[in-house]
């Protein structure tokens, strides 16, 4: 485990307390109708972490006491009123501007999230809702959290989601699809009636951005228009700025701390699975950022998240924490911690342990980030069906996403067991079909396969949203061209996204020279409906041979600034197919795209879909990815091939 146990760490301490599996009641609503809700909700897991941390030896730990103290102060005053006084709670005095606080974040054990979940906590509770927010996505972007923890981090997410669904929130949601021109008068009357919400002074703000013809958080010569912006929304500003501080200041960001600015917002900003993974690298360079545009703050939060995900303490890390302690709560104060810094950075309390993220199971190449993903996603999912009042629709995507993340993280029979709950929950055929043919792959069970894959043409006929998989599917069969015109049918699809299109044309065109075939006029048309720098553009270029290897590999290890991006393994997947490409040099970029363990990624199925196919002694299934007969559905049973027996 991270933070502890590993680290050769001399009196660190791991508390075995009573309740610390049982922070989130199985009967609490999921969804906030109000912030009321999510104020209150916050209050109630604050106080429990405030408990655990009461004791703890106050001696051996004077942050810690002094920050208990101090919230145990204010828990009198917001306890005095029925229903909560939360309008006497100072998040800032007792959070960002409280030495004691950050001497007790330094008194934990680096992988440790206890202190820096209760920080989320009480800024939520005091009613900063979206700051509360940016604190827990980071907090999550970190080492994975000891369950317990994590799942009332999750729950407080999903609190969040809900409240999101409530005005302002929702009126700004529901105006973010019409262009500008029509969004100004009903998000300038939204800012009238709800003055104090960093959401709606967001939404104005992006609003003028996009009215301007250019990005908010603004690089190069779109920043003159951006301050212009800033200086006609002052008030708008300092809402921001209250309510999001983070986010105030990337926007704001100028000059060289402009390119910082992007990174930040790219970093703090969810993927397409909404959930953020970094590593220790990312941390170095987020703490750098951080502090280009001026938040020690934030860079003092992820120093911390840095040594709890290299489990080790790193020196430089010491020397950054005494660079970072006096600008964020005065030279005076960061005295007496910065004496003691040494034997606090290495060693700590513990009460909840971070854990490590899945490993890969054998010939299954994952990255350990990825992993990371699904288990968080996984953890999202599980946090939903934990809780009293799920509705149905959310309890069967729950369900799904259980699915899925257990079968990308090579979980196989849990897997079938959620696909089965999901099966029984939902009508949706196309999710159910898209889901069996996936683990049909992933197992490599060419019977289960075949049935699957029907199953999912009649309920997809046009193959508009699942020519991705059945084109996967087909490479595992041996149908090459059939793939080939599968994933055809994606490029053809025009309702769909030039990019999705291009992509589409470049498995078509993979798959087709699997075949001994070519698609290359497809992929010349691709490449006009995507803009020239795209790195999609890149790749078809490639693949057309006007992009050599060492060029595009170059090209595919820039832009990942944080989050983690499959590029290489599509670079390589490009490669296999560029013109001239021998048989030995095809499987080795393919071998090369599947080891950078970019579980999930299209190419990355295609890769090795072929390569156990061609070469099933180097590329072994997973364990557990047999199909008891007792759990075989009789229709599947009955059309599995006697040589896969």
């Amino acid at each position: 485990m991270f933070g502890v146990t590993g680290l050769g760490m001399v009196g660190a301490l791991v508390l075995g307390l009573a309740g610390c599996a049982s922070l989130v009641g199985p009967t609490e609503e999921l969804v906030a109708t109000s912030s009321r809700e999510v104020q209150t909700n916050a209050w109630e897991s604050a106080e429990k972490l405030v408990a655990l941390l009461d004791q703890v030896d106050s001696a051996q730990n004077p942050g810690i006491a002094a920050l208990v103290q101090d919230l145990q102060t204010a828990a009198a005053m917001v306890n005095s009123g029925p229903g909560g006084n939360f309008e006497s709670l100072d998040a800032k005095a007792l959070i960002a501007d409280n030495p004691h606080f950050w001497r007790a974040s330094l008194e934990m054990a680096p992988g440790d999230g206890t202190v820096a979940a209760l920080e989320a906590l009480v800024l939520a509770a005091a009613g900063e809702i979206e700051a509360a927010g940016d604190v827990l996505e980071l907090l999550r972007a970190g080492p994975l959290l000891g369950e317990s923890l994590d799942r009332l981090v999750s729950h407080q997410r999903n609190l969040m989601r809900g409240w999101r669904l409530n005005p302002p929130s929702l009126d700004v949601a529901m105006n973010s699809g019409y262009p500008p021109p029509e969004r100004w008068q009903p998000l300038k009357a939204l800012q009238a009636n709800y003055p104090d919400s960093p959401t709606v002074a967001m939404a104005v703000l992006r609003m003028r951005a996009e009215l301007a013809g250019i990005e908010l958080v603004a690089q190069g010569e779109d920043q003159r228009m951006r301050n212009k912006i800033l200086a006609a929304e002052p008030r708008t500003v300092e809402t921001l700025e209250a309510g999001q501080p983070l986010w105030a200041a990337i926007i704001k960001a100028d000059g060289e701390a402009s390119d910082a600015a992007k990174r930040i917002a790219d970093a703090m900003t969810p993927d397409s699975i909404g959930v953020l993974n970094l590593s220790a690298a990312d941390f170095e360079k987020l703490i750098a950022d951080f502090m280009r545009i001026g938040l020690p703050d934030w860079a003092l939060r992820s120093v911390r998240l840095k040594m709890g995900e290299t489990n080790e303490v790193d020196p430089a890390d010491v020397e950054t924490l005494r660079q970072l302690l006096p600008m964020v709560v005065g030279t005076e104060q960061a005295a007496p911690m910065l004496a003691s810094l040494p034997s606090n950075a290495a060693a700590g309390i513990s009460i909840f342990p971070a854990e490590a993220d899945p490993v890969a199971k054998p010939g299954l190449p994952m990255d350990r980030v990825v992993a990371g993903h699904y288990e968080r996603r996984r953890r999202d999912a599980m946090a939903t069906l934990q809780m009293a009042g799920p509705t149905p629709a959310e309890e069967q995507e729950a369900w799904l996403i259980v699915a899925e993340s257990e079968r990308m993280m090579g979980n196989f029979d849990r897997a079938r067991a959620a696909l089965a709950t999901y099966a029984q929950l939902s009508t949706d055929r196309k999710n159910l079909g898209r889901e069996r043919l996936s683990l049909a792959i992933a197992t490599h069970d060419s019977g289960l396969a075949m049935v699957a894959r029907e199953e999912l043409k009649k309920a997809d006929r046009r193959m508009q949203e699942t020519h991705f998989i059945r084109g996967i599917a087909e490479v595992m069969l041996g149908n090459d061209r059939a793939a080939a015109d599968a994933f055809m049918r994606g490029y053809e699809n025009e309702f769909a996204d030039a990019d999705r299109r291009a992509f589409s044309a470049l498995h078509a065109h993979g798959a087709a020279q699997l075949a001994g075939e070519s698609r290359i006029k497809a992929v010349a048309k691709a490449r006009t409906l995507v803009k020239p720098d795209a790195w999609i553009a890149k790749l078809l270029s490639a693949v057309e041979g006007e992009m050599g290897a060492d060029q595009l590999l170059a090209q595919a290890a820039e832009g990942r600034d944080y989050l983690i991006s499959g590029q290489r393994c599509e670079a390589h997947f490009a490669l296999a197919f560029a013109p001239g490409q021998t048989e030995v040099g095809r499987r080795e970029h393919l071998e090369a795209c599947v080891n950078t363990g970019m579980v999930g990624y299209i190419e990355y199925d295609i890769a090795l879909a072929w390569l156990r196919r061609v070469a099933p002694q180097d590329w072994p299934v997973p364990p557990g990815a047999e199909l008891p007969r007792e759990m075989m559905p009789a229709a599947v049973e009955s059309a599995r091939p006697r040589s896969v027996r």
